[in-house]
Parts: C-alpha cells; structure tokens; sequence
C-alpha cells in the first residue's frame, strides 16, 4: 500500500493540485517560519523589510552590504579573526578549527558503518585484508593505531616490529 503522496517527486508526471498546495506549504514553512525570522532577528530588521529585500532574489556582495544583509567583505580567515576580535582573544591567539562533522577515520571510512548502512561484519574485513599484499596489511595496521590514538584510546606497542621467518 502507498501512500497519497507516495509519487510527488516522480519525473513523469505534474503535481496534482493537492501536491502543489503540499509542496507549496512545505517551502512556506522553510522560507517564512523559519529562515525569515533568524533572518530578521540577526539582522535586526522586521520580517517584513526582510521578505521585501529576499523572494528569491540573488544579490551582489555589495548590495547585499548596502541592504544591511552582510556586514563586511571577506572570506573564512576574515570571519575567523572578526570572531577572535569579538570573543577578545589575542591576535597571535591561535584559533582552533572544529570541523562538522567529525570527520571519519581512513580506516572506519573503507571498513566501517557509516550513517546509511550497517556495519560491514569482522569476516569481510579480515577476508579483504587477507587478499591485499602482506606489506599493506602491516600498513592498514599501523593506520588501525592511529585511528585509535586520535580517539583518545592509549596504544602501547614496541618501538620496533619483530617478524619470525
């Protein structure tokens, strides 16, 4: 069983007129509930002056200055040292940039789950190391460690690799 709006994004066919009011009320309360608003209030304007000033419309980075949409020109190292300035930090204080998300360990990136599958099973792991050359499974190794320690895990291993022949 489907349901009524099973097919609304189908490439085929037109809205119904009941799909277009959906899609319609949808992007409303995306544009006038939610982005106006932040808009307007880290602005400081009315939701009004900014419904006027947006629809829609693409505006060039000096417009958007003389319509009171940006504050200063610039890229992330500007917007970095404006937030330094406003938090009063130091300018030779060192910022540290927290990427989101995280991003993920090499090793949990081939052989891990990720936010849309399960994780793959121990067996297709250790069947896949053991079909690479013994040189690139010592490699996965060492890049297993590492993952570890940027986790916070402690690792504890010799200083050296001793290989039996």
């Amino acid at each position: 069983m489907r349901g009524k709006n099973a097919g609304i994004f189908r490439e085929t066919e037109h809205f119904t007129p009941e799909e277009l009011q959906k899609m319609t009320d949808q992007a409303n309360i995306v544009y006038y509930d939610n982005f106006v608003p932040k808009v307007a209030k880290g602005r400081n304007k009315t939701n009004e002056e900014v419904n006027t000033l947006g629809q829609g419309r693409v505006w060039t980075g000096t417009q958007a200055k003389g319509n009171g949409l940006v504050d200063e020109f610039g890229g992330l190292e500007k917007a970095i040292g404006i937030a330094r300035d406003l938090a009063g930090l130091p300018a030779d204080k060192d910022v540290r940039r927290v990427v989101f998300p995280a991003p993920r360990p090499f090793l949990e990136t081939w052989f891990g789950a990720d936010d849309r599958s399960e994780a793959r099973s121990e067996e297709v792991q250790a069947a896949v190391l053991e079909a690479l050359p013994a040189d690139a499974r010592r490699a996965f190794r060492y890049a297993s460690l590492l993952d570890q320690m940027q986790k916070g895990q402690a690792i504890l291993m010799m200083p050296y690799e001793l290989r039996i022949k």
